[in-house]
C-alpha cells in the first residue's frame, strides 16, 4: 500500500494553451453577438401600432420614409420623381415581389399614397405597410 508523502510533491504546471484557446473563443463569441446587436435600420421611423400581426416568408424589398419626405429603397436614397424607374427593375426580376414601407408616423397620408400609387404604376403587386404589434 502506498502512502502520500509531502516530500515528493511537484509543483502544478500551468497549462497556457488551453486558456489560449477559451480567451479565442470568447473572442469571437462576443464579436459575433455584437455584430447581432446592432438595430439594422438607417432611418429613425416611429412605426404605427396595430392589433394583428402579419408574418412574410419572403424577404421583402424595404421602402423606408421618414417625417421629413426622404424616401430610401432597400438604404438607397431614392427622389420621390424617380421611383418608378427604381422600382421597375425589382418588378422585372420577380414578377411576384413583395414590397414593406416602413412610414413614420408622421408622414403625411397622401405621401404614403402617392408612393404606393407609384409603385402601382410600376407594376408591383405585393405591397405590405409596417407596424409594431401593441
Amino acid at each position: 500500500m502506498k502512502r502520500y508523502s509531502t516530500k515528493n510533491k511537484k509543483s502544478p504546471k500551468l497549462m497556457i494553451i488551453p486558456m489560449i484557446d477559451i480567451i479565442f473563443f470568447l473572442l469571437v463569441f462576443f464579436m459575433l453577438t455584437t455584430i447581432y446587436a446592432v438595430p439594422q435600420q438607417s432611418m429613425h421611423i416611429d412605426l404605427p401600432k396595430t392589433k394583428t400581426v402579419q408574418s412574410n416568408e419572403l424577404k421583402p424589398v424595404i421602402i423606408d420614409m421618414d417625417k421629413s419626405g426622404n424616401i430610401q429603397i432597400d438604404k438607397k436614397d431614392v427622389p420621390e420623381d424617380k421611383l418608378v424607374a427604381t422600382l421597375q427593375p425589382y418588378v422585372e426580376k420577380n414578377a411576384k415581389q413583395s414590397f414593406l414601407i416602413r412610414a413614420d408616423e408622421g408622414v403625411p397620408y397622401g405621401k404614403v399614397v402617392n408612393v404606393m400609387d407609384e409603385m402601382k404604376v410600376s407594376g408591383v403587386v405585393n405591397v405590405s405597410i409596417a407596424t409594431i404589434h401593441k
